[in-house]
């Protein structure tokens, strides 16, 4: 179950990082698969800084879930669009 999945991955992530909040998940496709979208939010430990963190997940024929996630400072632009454009290339051959 690919939400399954997806929240223990964001529960192993939160073990590390007390302050990691999820915004909640919607669906999405991923090279032509079913997938997550997950926005998170955290609390950089190094500057102090907010920073909200996007989770894209899928589950290969395999069943092992992939992940790709992008960390960028609350308020700084940019970062979006660059990270989409890396989600468009992605291809999936399993």
């Amino acid at each position: 179950n690919l939400q399954r999945a997806t929240q223990e991955l964001i529960t192993s992530l939160a073990q590390g990082n007390n302050q990691l909040r999820s915004g909640g998940s919607q669906r999405t496709t991923l090279s032509g698969r079913n997938g997550l979208f997950t926005t998170l939010s955290n609390v950089n430990e190094a500057t102090g800084r907010r920073e909200t963190v996007r989770l894209i997940t899928t589950q290969l024929s395999n069943g092992q879930l992939f992940y790709m996630i992008a960390v960028n400072p609350q308020n700084e632009r940019g970062f979006e669009t660059a990270f989409d454009a890396i989600l468009r290339s992605v291809q999936i051959n399993d």
